[in-house]
């Protein structure tokens, strides 16, 4: 199996940025660093997890089912299939950009899927925080994608909150919110 050469720049960015994340957490272990900083818990509060390596989790919620719904959005996104996207969305859903059913959600991720050829999203550093009805994670993420009109790749970074209830026995996404790094090739237009 031959891995294409811009995977495996992303894995070795990836795994560069996991070296430096490190390094700041041996000597700033008392911050929380993120793009939703101000409201992120005290580290107690919530896990990290570094190549799927636990550092704590003291929530009341199963571990496997909250991490395997985030874990379906990345896998589902990259598989540019929004139909098994829409297994792990509630029936409505607020966005950055507002309320909005699952099948708007839905119908806006499969145009994006078809305007690109390839797709890669990598989430890491997942912090989990235990809300009033359900859980909370903000996860770090890098994606590359391919452009079927340009060929072109785009690269994009940030940070993504996903809040999760259960609901008829399934833990499902009803916010999600992303933010951009200035440094990504877009931080207002792509979803």
């Amino acid at each position: 199996m031959k891995m294409s050469n811009w995977k495996l720049q992303v894995m070795v960015l990836d795994y560069v940025r996991w070296i430096a994340t490190c390094l700041v957490a041996t000597y700033i272990s008392a911050f929380s660093v993120g793009a939703f900083a101000a409201d992120v818990p005290a580290v107690d509060d919530f896990l990290v997890d570094e190549f799927g390596k636990s550092r704590l989790w003291n929530l009341d919620v199963p571990r496997a089912e909250v991490e395997a719904v985030v874990a379906e959005f990345m896998n589902s996104y990259n598989a540019g299939d929004p139909e098994r996207l829409a297994k792990v969305l509630e029936k409505k859903v607020i966005t950055e950009h507002g309320e909005q059913k699952s099948q708007e959600i839905i119908d806006e991720y499969g145009e994006h899927f078809l305007a690109t050829t390839a797709r890669y999203l990598n989430l890491r550093n997942a912090r989990w925080q235990k809300t009033n009805d359900g859980v909370m994670s903000e996860v770090d993420f890098s994606l590359r994608e391919q452009s079927k009109l340009d060929g072109k790749d785009r690269d994009y970074s940030g940070a993504v909150r996903f809040y999760m209830n259960k609901t008829s026995g399934q833990w499902r996404i009803d916010q999600l919110y992303f933010a951009y790094n200035p440094t990504s090739d877009s931080n207002s237009s792509h979803k």
